[in-house]
């Protein structure tokens, strides 16, 4: 089955198919739950429902979730509360600071090996996937997220799950 994850249009009228990623899997969520259980999580996110439901996400796998409201919300509980979080998940378009200055920001402290940080976003082409690694992000999730491939990338970065690495 041919998924696609969005169109980009060109200065003509034509628009491009991107590709979607590979099908991963079949994630054995009990498991992944477990791999994940006790993982510490940033969750950086402007829009409240989206903390919702990607914290009940989260949370019924075990993870604890802190929330900042923006960019530099992010950036502050990252200074006040060093070596805290085993990982990020960067929404990019929040009002004060987005997510890629954000990510900037965080990398003159934390690498992307000490910390992986993933976008989580709605801009889903794959020219926004590079503007995200070039920003120093690990990795690139589009919303509305889905459950099993959310896990399988946690568990691809984070290192308080190794148990499960690899599994993709």
């Amino acid at each position: 089955m041919n998924h696609e994850i969005g169109t980009r249009k060109d200065s003509g009228a034509r628009s491009e198919q991107l590709p979607a990623p590979p099908p991963h899997k079949k994630l054995d969520r009990v498991a992944a739950k477990r791999a994940l259980t006790g993982c510490r999580v940033l969750m950086v996110e402007d829009q409240i429902i989206n903390q919702l439901v990607l914290r009940e996400i989260l949370e019924h796998a075990g993870m604890h979730v802190t929330v900042a409201n923006n960019g530099r919300e992010a950036v502050t509980v990252m200074t006040c509360e060093s070596g805290r979080f085993d990982l990020v998940l960067m929404d990019l378009q929040m009002p004060e600071l987005d997510g890629y200055e954000a990510t900037r920001i965080i990398r003159r402290e934390w690498s992307a090996d000490q910390l992986p940080i993933i976008a989580v976003t709605a801009h889903a082409l794959q020219e926004d996937r590079h503007h995200c690694l070039q920003a120093g992000m690990n990795d690139h999730l589009a919303k509305p997220v889905d459950q099993d491939q959310l896990y399988v990338c946690m568990l691809k970065w984070l290192k308080c799950a190794p148990c499960c690495q690899g599994q993709q």
